[in-house]
């Protein structure tokens, strides 16, 4: 039987009955994450905003994996964007430039990079980040849509097995 969106659109709602409340992973939530998806994005237009710097935004979806949190929310699945700024050594795009590896430069990946296990390989390139796990830690911030609405997102990462004995420790469970 063929799906009628035109009969299904006419059903009418008690509109007092919806249940309208958004709820989000809560602020500081750790947990085992894995990575299921990397975008990028220039900032050439912002280079003002980074001293001049030629720079990137790694975006990196998480997959929180927390199946109480799940039903607790009433998603399937737990996705969380982390930014992750990376510093290049010419505009991005651009034959030639590549990530700044150097001392206090795209110090953030670098701290990804380490926390996902990649450090003692002998080549790195972004797409070695997929399917790694983490330990995250999860932060709010302000949506910049004037609503009003906190949105979560991945603030951390650390090493899974650090986290995870972390967490005991802060727990009791040592």
């Amino acid at each position: 039987m063929a799906f009628d969106f035109e009969a299904f659109s006419q059903t009418q709602v008690d509109a007092g009955k919806i249940d309208y409340e958004f709820k989000q992973v809560p602020d500081k939530t750790e947990g085992p994450g894995q990575i299921t998806g990397l975008s990028g994005r220039s900032m050439e237009d912002y280079r003002d905003k980074f001293n001049g710097r030629h720079c990137m935004v790694l975006e990196v979806t998480w997959q929180l994996r927390d199946a109480a949190l799940q039903k607790e929310l009433n998603m399937d699945k737990i996705e969380l964007r982390q930014s992750v700024m990376v510093d290049l050594t010419g505009p991005a795009g651009q034959p030639g430039s590549a990530v700044d590896w150097s001392t206090n430069r795209s110090q953030q990946l670098k701290d990804l990079i380490v926390a996902v296990g990649l450090s003692n390989d002998k080549q790195f390139n972004f797409n070695k980040l997929k399917h790694q796990e983490g330990w995250l830690i999860t932060g709010l911030r302000d949506a910049t849509d004037g609503s009003g609405r906190k949105f979560s997102q991945v603030n951390r990462v650390m090493d899974l097995n650090k986290g995870r004995e972390a967490s005991k420790a802060k727990n009791g469970h040592a």
